[in-house]
């Protein structure tokens, strides 16, 4: 009922002489959004329940993965010498260094990304916008719930 309603409410959009949607940039935007959201789900699943993700990964590197412990890996000696193990990894790098930072780097680009492919190119009504940033919402929170709801529940 709901899928009627909202077919209702755009059709007299699409009923006008109106430049067609670029279907791609939708896809292009929503499959970056997926990766943001999939890369989110998994961020806030080792942060905050990192007992149900080594019960599914056994093997999973806790150096690496538990964000308890991978935080010092950005460090030489952590707490002795708190220079950086290598360039880069308390700053610039630092998403090298775990799988924390890693998958936070990743949906923050991803969003920076989805955005850019949105919003670049000619200029099209206010409604194309509308419907290009919803798909890429929709997309990234469908991602976030497959890893964090779904797998790990």
């Amino acid at each position: 009922m709901k899928y009627k309603i909202l077919v209702l409410l755009f059709l007299p959009f699409l009923s006008f002489a109106q430049p067609k949607l670029d279907i791609n940039k939708i896809l292009i935007g929503s499959a970056i959004g997926f990766m943001g959201g999939v890369a989110s789900g998994y961020h806030e699943v080792t942060l905050h329940h990192y007992p149900k993700f080594k019960a599914i990964h056994p093997y999973a590197n806790d150096e690496y993965f538990n964000p308890e412990l991978s935080w010092v890996r950005k460090y030489k000696d952590w707490p002795l010498n708190t220079d950086a193990r290598y360039f880069g990894s308390k700053d610039i790098l630092v998403w090298t260094t775990d799988f924390y930072h890693l998958t936070n780097t990743i949906d923050r680009i991803s969003f920076l990304s989805a955005t850019l492919v949105v919003t670049i190119g000619e200029k099209k009504p206010w409604w194309h916008y509308a419907i290009n940033v919803g798909s890429t919402l929709l997309a990234r929170r469908i991602g976030f719930g497959l890893v964090y709801d779904y797998i790990y529940k």
